[in-house]
C-alpha cells in the first residue's frame, strides 16, 4: 500500500482563515505540516483538535484526516493492521464532520479528496461515500459561492472521482473546466497535469 497521502490542495494554504478559533486553526496548521512530509505533526493535530470534534465541522474534519495520516506512519513501521485501523477511524470522523454541518464547502471537499486518495491507495473504497460530496459539490449554488481557486479544485476533484468511475469523458471536461477558471491555481494545475496525460 501506497504512503496515505491526501491531494495537494489550495484549501489546505488558506483554510485556516475559515478557523473559529485559536487552537483550531493551530490544529489545521499541524495538520498541514503533516500532510507536506512531517508526519510527526498528524498526532498534534489530532491532540489540538480533539476537543472540538463534537460541535465543530470543521474541527472534525481534519481531526478525521489527520488520523488517515497516522496510517501512513504504521506502514512506515511494518503495521498494515494498525494503519487500516487509523483509515477506517479517520473515514468515520470525515463523515461526522459532514453530518454536523452537511452544506460545508470545506469538509465536503476534505473527504472528498481524502476519499479518493485513501480509495486509490489502500484497500478501503469510499467512493460510493464521497459521490455525495461529488454531487453536493457540483450544484450551481456552491459553485457561484466561491472563488475561482475554489472553483477550480472542486472541478478537479469532481474530475479525478469521474477519472477512478471510469467516465474519462466526463473526467476531462470538468478539467478543462478547472483549467479554464482556475489560472494558476493548484487545481488547475493538477487538471491540466490530468488533461496532458489522459488526452489523445
Amino acid at each position: 500500500m501506497k504512503k496515505i497521502l491526501i491531494l495537494v490542495s489550495s484549501l489546505f494554504l488558506s483554510c485556516c482563515m475559515f478557523a473559529q478559533n485559536a487552537d483550531i486553526q493551530k490544529g489545521i496548521e499541524y495538520h498541514n505540516k503533516a500532510h507536506t512530509g512531517d508526519l510527526s505533526n498528524a498526532q498534534k493535530c489530532i491532540d489540538t483538535l480533539k476537543p472540538y470534534i463534537d460541535s465543530e465541522a470543521v474541527a472534525c474534519a481534519y481531526y478525521g484526516s489527520a488520523l488517515t495520516l497516522l496510517a501512513a506512519n504504521a506502514i512506515e513501521n511494518n503495521n498494515p493492521i494498525k494503519s487500516l485501523e487509523y483509515l477506517e477511524e479517520g473515514g468515520k470522523f470525515l463523515d461526522k464532520a459532514v453530518k454536523l454541518d452537511p452544506k460545508n464547502i470545506i469538509v465536503r471537499i476534505i473527504r472528498l479528496e481524502n476519499g479518493i486518495e485513501v480509495s486509490r491507495t489502500s484497500p478501503i473504497k469510499r467512493y460510493a461515500v464521497i459521490k455525495d460530496d461529488v454531487d453536493f459539490l457540483q450544484e450551481d449554488s456552491v459553485i457561484m459561492s466561491v472563488g475561482v481557486e475554489i472553483q477550480a479544485e472542486i472541478f478537479a476533484d469532481c474530475g479525478l472521482y469521474l477519472l477512478d468511475s471510469g467516465d474519462l469523458d466526463g473526467a476531462l471536461d470538468l478539467f478543462d473546466m478547472a483549467v479554464e477558471v482556475g489560472g494558476s491555481s493548484e487545481g488547475a494545475k493538477l487538471a491540466q497535469q490530468m488533461i496532458d496525460k489522459y488526452s489523445e
